[in-house]
């Protein structure tokens, strides 16, 4: 479970030949060789004490605040029921 205020926050950016590059908050970049199964580009990771630890909600909340902006921009398209 990722805790709301320990640590530094990092994004998953891309992942080549099994090197995960990530991008944090700050625009600083690492890349590590292993993340949990499952890592997706896109995803958010807070890093402590040298451990990336997943942050679902997080992930979720920015993937809808950019959903939000592009279809402001884009217009919203209609979804299939």
């Amino acid at each position: 479970m990722c805790k709301p205020s320990a640590g530094d926050l990092y994004v998953l950016d891309s992942v080549e030949s099994g090197v995960y590059r990530m991008v944090g908050d700050g625009g600083d970049e690492l890349t590590v060789d292993g993340l949990p199964h499952g890592s997706r580009e896109g995803d958010v990771f807070r890093l402590t004490d040298g451990v990336f630890v997943p942050c679902p909600e997080e992930t979720e909340q920015r993937r809808a605040r950019i959903r939000g902006k592009m279809d402001s921009i884009f217009g919203k398209k209609k979804r299939p029921d």
